[in-house]
């Protein structure tokens, strides 16, 4: 009758340590939030595929509504959308920026001290590549005015 109680309370015992365990910290951790571009802007920095290394990258803004993504660069926009899983996001920005029809896909993500984006960049019009990555900063701006040839475009 003892070694029943005892196995009794040692399975009792074990259960509330697997439920302390596993239960405490989902109530404990904070609740997520969806990570979105929309309505930011992002100090963006952009390597050339078509360039020989080492791959010095070019600064951009990036600027994002609801629907639309910007690029300082090519002082133009076009469509964006967007799909949320969890705590982060894909999206998809197109841009025409001068007839390159640049093909942004990505993903952006809040981090802890502020939010990022990682991107793979197509220049649909001349088959060329990028890699972008960028974090937010509602404040970015160019340095210079473009002039001359886009750095989207091939030399």
């Amino acid at each position: 009758m003892k070694l029943r109680k005892l196995v009794v309370a040692g399975l009792v015992l074990l259960g509330v340590a697997v439920g302390l365990l596993v239960g405490v910290p989902l109530i404990a951790q904070a609740p997520e939030t969806p990570s979105t571009v929309a309505n930011r802007t992002y100090d963006l920095w952009v390597s050339q595929g078509f360039a020989g290394p080492p791959f010095f990258p070019f600064h951009d803004c990036a600027s994002f509504t609801k629907t639309q993504m910007c690029l300082a660069v090519c002082g133009d926009c076009g469509p964006l959308s967007e799909v949320q899983f969890g705590a982060a996001s894909i999206w998809q920005g197109r841009v025409p920026c001068g007839g390159l029809n640049l093909l942004f896909t990505s993903t952006s993500k809040n981090g802890p001290e502020a939010a990022v984006i990682g991107a793979s960049v197509t220049g649909r019009t001349q088959g060329t590549n990028f890699g972008a990555e960028g974090i937010q900063d509602q404040s970015c701006s160019l340095l210079s005015t473009p002039t001359g040839k886009s750095p989207y475009a091939k030399p």
